[in-house]
């Protein structure tokens, strides 16, 4: 059934001249039937048309957006959020990679926090990554061995079925078949029909199943493996190679917000961003642990405890970013000092950065001023010192 609200806003896309595709699901088809479209028109600017999107979306959605091109892209009309990488639980991150199962990060709700953030106010995305095409693996889109002209020939299912085996676009044990391709199997089952009660990826891998009475037509079976596998793949192996910058960002937003159809520009900014983010942690003499992040430091807590610091007032944006039509940018905020702020008031309720155990004075003699926790770095300072001194003493009677 079609939501109410779903004519008005039609109703403002017409009267701006758009022209509307309407797509419906056969009945009875699977969701693993559904092929991808690829729609090509002339435009303006790229844009997302999340105000329809509205009708039938959740809270904080995730939106996520690819460009390939020569350069970098970026929202026009939305904000540019940077996130705040303090906010993410580092100490949870670490302990993920010890196990084989990990806790996911709630990445998407600091994402939904960032962008619901003063300025921003719902309108946002995040650049998760931003450098060269090249990081997008071309296995499994084309290979040589993959053609449609041998099943034009066949003259029975079980004859192109083996085809896909010695193409290795299709493997099977007895009990089930799998495919490098997602798209194989539900076109297999498209001109296999399975009988009630069996699974499609177990009557491919049935011999004995397949019956020479089984309808079959190899020259159409050949043309929609071409169109909807093969061509596509190399269509896509084809972009990868022509563009060699990748762009990908993310949003959370929810249907109240889906206002705005966000529109993207080339940006004049070249800057290459990382998908991996990374902090690193020393461990203290005391077995304390110290995280850096970024250039900033989060000491290690005074009771001993490995849990991250919450923050909940700490911004989960570090900047917020605003890109005009000719690519250039603007910083709208820099959270930046308030930032450093929390983190100076946290460090300092846990006594970081500590007083070095030794003090070297101007006459080069080592004092203890107590026991105070040292890093390690203070301690190795401490270290040379004294061996400094030992040195400047031994010449001393020497001479």
């Amino acid at each position: 059934e079609v939501p109410a609200t779903t004519a008005p806003l039609m109703k403002s896309y017409l009267e701006q001249g758009y022209v509307f595709v309407a797509i419906k699901l056969t009945a009875g088809a699977a969701v693993n039937e559904i092929h991808p479209l690829v729609f090509r028109y002339e435009g303006t600017q790229p844009c997302v048309p999340l105000k329809l999107t509205a009708v039938a979306a959740e809270e904080n959605m995730g939106v996520r957006t690819f460009f390939l091109g020569n350069r970098r892209f970026a929202p026009l009309n939305y904000k540019h959020v940077v996130l705040n990488d303090l906010r993410f639980d580092w100490a949870t991150i670490a302990a993920n990679a010890q196990v084989p199962n990990p806790a996911p990060i709630d990445y998407e709700g600091l994402v939904a926090q960032a962008v619901d953030s003063d300025i921003a106010m719902g309108h946002a995305f995040v650049t998760d990554y931003a450098g060269a095409s090249s990081v997008v693996s071309s296995n499994g889109l084309n290979n040589p061995v993959w053609r449609s002209a041998p099943f034009v020939s066949k003259t029975t299912p079980g004859q192109a079925i083996q085809e896909l085996k010695n193409q290795g676009l299709l493997s099977c044990n007895g009990l089930a078949c799998t495919s490098p391709h997602p798209l194989v199997l539900p076109l297999l089952s498209q001109f296999i029909p399975v009988p009630a009660g069996l699974d499609s990826a177990y009557y491919a891998s049935c011999g004995s199943c397949q019956t020479t009475d089984t309808p079959w037509d190899g020259k159409v079976f050949a043309a929609e493996l071409d169109e909807r596998v093969l061509a596509p793949g190399r269509r896509a192996e084809q972009a990868l190679a022509k563009y060699p910058y990748l762009t990908r960002m993310f949003t959370a937003i929810s249907p109240a917000e889906m206002t705005v159809d966000p529109e993207f520009v080339a940006a004049l900014d070249s800057a290459s961003l990382t998908q991996a983010r990374s902090a690193t942690l020393q461990r203290q003499c005391d077995g304390a642990q110290l995280t850096v992040v970024g250039t900033r430091e989060v000491g290690p807590a005074l009771d001993g405890g490995t849990g991250w610091p919450a923050w909940p007032a700490m911004p989960a944006a570090a900047r917020i970013e605003e890109y005009r039509a000719d690519g250039s940018v603007v910083v709208l905020k820099d959270n930046g000092a308030e930032i450093d702020a929390q983190l100076g008031q946290y460090n300092a309720a846990q006594s970081w950065p500590p007083q070095p155990e030794f003090v070297v004075d101007d006459d080069g003699c080592a004092l203890d001023p107590g026991p105070v926790r040292g890093s390690v770095t203070a301690r190795l300072a401490a270290a040379l010192a004294a061996a400094s001194l030992v040195v400047r003493r031994w010449r001393r009677r020497a001479a």
